[in-house]
């Protein structure tokens, strides 16, 4: 309790401009806010280091703040903070774009299970058997629901990234993206107003039966249901990334980098020994 009004003091002492305060304030509860956790937290924290002259550890702060959040409103402009004896931030962000881009490589799984054939339905209600590997592609497949809140942050994510693939002639010969609505039981709006919403030119198919087929395909690889749940699945229908969902994640470039690390894998074959 005692750490939280500290938290809720130093709220109010940033806001009252009082930065002193409030870094002394920061530093003894930081230990309990994970930067991956707390973007406003760690945007206060650089605010105020770099207010006080602590460049060195605004940079650090904002740092963090960028490899966990790079959608943070303002993270760019704390990484700014970075801008101290000759270091150019930009150089920052694109060693910190190549630390995600690392992160998310590590995530690769083998190719030890193939995708379940899945039965959903497309717009009409007529069945369809969804099988990733038959159209011979990389197939980035997103299960989401129109009630969920993250689905719905992360949904226009989702729709950039086709928009880029389908102008991209490599990406677009090589990469597909697939929809499933799920849970659709608990929808409280209608499909039609969600999609003129965020206007998807995608495909996207039904889970038709008290999200079945969402949960057939989590048992199968030992996932949680948790919405929205985006696979990237390798030409051969094999499961190869989880990309984990965050408010403030740049989902599109993790796929991006996920699908371009694949479509090298598929054009740089290892021989088996």
């Amino acid at each position: 309790v005692l750490l939280e009004l500290t938290k809720l003091k130093s709220l109010v002492n940033f806001y009252r401009g009082n930065h002193r305060q409030a870094v002394s304030d920061f530093e003894q509860t930081k230990h309990l806010f994970a930067p991956k956790k707390d973007a406003n937290f760690y945007y206060r924290m650089a605010t105020s280091y770099n207010s006080i002259g602590k460049h060195q550890k605004a940079c650090q702060t904002a740092k963090e703040l960028f490899y966990h959040h790079p959608l943070y409103p303002d993270a760019k402009k704390t990484i700014r903070y970075c801008n101290q004896n000759g270091n150019n931030h930009i150089n920052t962000i694109r060693e910190i774009y190549d630390r995600q881009k690392q992160s998310v490589i590590t995530t690769k799984l083998p190719k030890d299970k193939t995708i379940p054939i899945l039965n959903l339905e497309d717009e009409k209600f007529t069945e369809v058997l969804f099988d990733a590997k038959q159209a011979g592609k990389i197939t980035v497949l997103t299960f989401f629901s129109t009630w969920c809140t993250h689905c719905k942050v992360e949904f226009p994510l989702l729709v950039a990234f086709h928009r880029d693939v389908m102008k991209n002639d490599r990406l677009n010969s090589k990469v597909q993206v697939i929809g499933v609505r799920t849970a659709i039981e608990r929808e409280n709006t209608p499909w039609d107003l969600f999609k003129s919403k965020f206007h998807p030119e995608f495909p996207i198919y039904i889970d038709p039966v008290m999200s079945l087929s969402f949960a057939k395909f989590a048992k199968n690889f030992g996932l949680n249901t948790s919405l929205p749940t985006i696979a990237v699945i390798d030409s051969e229908g094999y499961l190869r990334y989880i990309i984990e969902n965050g408010h403030y994640k740049n989902i599109g470039k993790e796929l991006l980098w996920a699908v371009s690390d694949l479509i090298y894998e598929q054009e740089n074959p290892v021989d088996d020994l």
